[in-house]
C-alpha cells in the first residue's frame, strides 16, 4: 500500500519537475510544447477537478468491486496515462491526459484509509496511516532523484528529459497493478488464504470498533444522511481546506521555489529532496508522540503553528538570504506534511460506522481539493519570482487557520463530553486516544 501511494503521488506531481527540467537547454515541457505559465497552471488545475469530484464515487466502487479489483484498475489506468503523457505533442493533448489522470487517481488515498479499517483496530492505524501518508513526502523526494536522472537522459532516443520522466515514473504502476489484482486481500471475512479460525479471530478483533470490517454490508442512504448531518465532521473539512492549500503548492512548486533561491538547472531538482526527507522523519516522530501520549490535537496544532510561522519568515526574509530561506522551506515543509496523517487519523476516530467511513473520508479529500488544492496552484506567481511573497504569506495564513480549526474541534469534543458525562469524566474522555474514541463509542452522542 505504501508503494502504491508513493507511485500515485509520483504520477500526480512529476509535472512540477518538468517545468524547469532542462530549461537551460530549451527542452523543458513549457518550451517544447510552447506553453505559457498560465497554460501550465491550467494543466495543473484540470487534474484536480475529476480528482475531487470522483473521490466519493471511487470509494463506492471499491466497496462494490472489492479492493484488489478496483485498486488494480486505478493503478493500471494512471500508470498507462502517465506514460501516455510522454507522447504529448501539444497543450491540448497534455491537458486532456491530465484530466484522465485525475479521474484514475481519484479515490486512491481515501480508499486505502478505508481499506485499513477492514483489518486494523483504531489504536493500530496511527503508524500505518502515517507510513502511507509519509509515502507522499518520500515520493516527492524520490521524484527529485528521478528528475535529476531523467534530465541526464535528455536527447536519448530522441526524447526530451521530461518525456523520460513520465515514462520512468508511470510504468511501475502498470506492473504493480498486476500484483494488486492477484495478491492484495479484500476483507477478513472473505480472505480465502486465512483459515476459518484466523478469519474468526480477525473479525472478533474488530467487533468493538465503531467501524468494523463488514465488507459484505451495503452502504445505506440513511447512513449517508446521518453522516452528512454530523456537524463535527465539517470542522475536519475546514481544516482540510487550509492544509490542502499548503500541500498542493509545496508538492507542485517545490522545484520552482528552490530555483528562486539561487539553485538552477538539475541542482534545483536535487535541492527539493532534503525538505521532503525531513517531512518523512517528522511524520513518524509526531506519530510516535501521538501514540505515546494518547493525544492528537496538540501535536497537530504545534505542527501547523510552526509551519505557519516559517512561511511568514520566508516571505519576510531578504531575497539574497538564500540559506535562511532554504532552511525555512525545510522546516515549513516538515511541519506541514507532519499534520496531514494526524488529521486523517483524527477524522477516522470520529466515524461511527461503515456508512460514515465510505462517505466522510472522500468528502474530506473532495472539499480539501476543490477549495484548498486548487487555490494552492495559483499562489506561487511567476511574476513574483524569486521571493514569492503571495505564496509564502498565503501558506502561513492557511496553516495558522488550520491550527485554529483544530482548537475548535478539541473544544467541541470537550463540551460534548461534558454535557453528556459531566466535567471530570469529560476531561478523561477528551484527552484519551485522540480526544474522540470514548465519545463516539457512545450512542447517546
Amino acid at each position: 500500500m505504501t508503494l502504491l501511494c508513493m507511485l500515485n503521488f509520483l504520477a500526480r506531481t512529476n509535472i512540477g519537475n518538468t517545468r524547469i527540467l532542462n530549461a537551460n537547454t530549451g527542452d523543458s515541457i513549457l518550451q517544447v510544447l510552447h506553453m505559457t505559465d498560465h497554460q501550465f497552471l491550467i494543466t495543473l488545475m484540470v487534474f484536480l477537478i475529476p480528482y475531487a469530484l470522483l473521490d466519493t464515487l471511487s470509494s463506492y466502487m471499491l466497496k462494490y468491486f472489492s479492493p484488489p479489483c478496483w485498486l488494480a484498475f486505478l493503478a493500471l489506468g494512471w500508470g498507462a496515462t502517465d506514460v501516455g503523457i510522454a507522447a504529448s505533442q501539444n497543450y491540448g493533448t497534455l491537458i486532456s491526459l491530465r484530466m484522465v489522470l485525475g479521474a484514475f487517481e481519484a479515490g486512491l488515498y481515501p480508499g486505502i484509509i478505508y481499506f485499513l479499517t477492514f483489518w486494523y483496530r483504531l489504536e493500530e492505524r496511527t503508524v500505518r496511516i502515517t507510513t502511507i501518508s509519509a509515502a507522499l513526502a518520500f515520493g516527492g523526494a524520490l521524484s527529485g532523484f528521478v528528475a535529476y536522472g531523467a534530465g541526464h537522459l535528455n536527447g536519448a532516443q530522441g526524447l526530451e528529459g521530461w518525456r523520460w520522466l513520465f515514462i520512468i515514473e508511470g510504468a511501475p504502476s502498470c506492473f504493480l497493478a498486476l500484483g494488486l489484482f492477484f495478491f492484495l486481500p479484500s476483507y477478513p471475512e472473505k480472505a480465502s488464504w486465512l483459515s476459518s479460525e484466523d478469519r474468526d479471530l480477525s473479525i472478533r478483533r474488530l467487533k468493538d470498533e465503531t467501524c468494523k470490517s463488514m465488507g459484505h454490508v451495503k452502504v445505506t442512504w440513511d447512513g449517508a444522511k446521518t453522516t452528512l448531518r454530523d456537524g463535527r465532521l465539517y470542522l475536519h473539512y475546514l481544516a482540510s481546506i487550509a492544509v490542502q492549500t499548503t500541500f498542493s503548492s509545496l508538492s507542485l512548486f517545490s522545484p520552482t521555489i528552490v530555483s528562486g533561491m539561487g539553485y538552477e538547472g538539475l541542482d534545483a531538482q536535487l535541492f527539493t529532496i532534503p525538505p521532503l526527507v525531513l517531512a518523512v522523519m517528522a511524520s513518524f516522530l509526531v506519530s510516535w508522540v501521538v501514540d505515546r501520549y494518547r493525544t492528537t490535537s496538540m501535536p497537530v496544532f504545534i505542527s501547523m503553528f510552526s509551519g505557519g510561522v516559517t512561511f511568514f519568515i520566508q516571505g519576510a526574509l531578504p531575497l539574497t538570504s538564500f540559506k535562511a530561506r532554504y532552511a525555512m522551506l525545510c522546516i515549513g515543509t516538515m511541519s506541514s506534511y507532519a499534520s496531514i496523517p494526524l488529521l486523517v487519523i483524527w477524522l477516522t476516530e470520529n466515524l461511527r460506522d461503515m456508512d460514515a467511513m465510505t462517505l466522510a473520508i472522500p468528502m474530506y479529500i473532495t472539499i480539501g481539493v476543490l477549495l484548498g488544492q486548487i487555490t494552492g496552484i495559483f499562489i506561487y506567481k511567476s511574476s513574483e519570482v524569486p521571493g514569492y511573497p503571495t505564496g509564502h504569506y498565503t501558506n502561513g495564513s492557511e496553516e495558522q487557520r488550520a491550527g485554529r480549526w483544530t482548537e475548535s474541534m478539541d473544544s467541541v469534543k470537550y463540551w460534548t463530553a461534558k454535557r453528556t458525562f459531566g466535567g471530570e469524566k469529560a476531561r478523561r474522555i477528551t484527552f484519551r486516544n485522540g480526544q474522540t474514541t470514548s465519545i463516539t463509542a457512545h450512542s447517546e452522542i
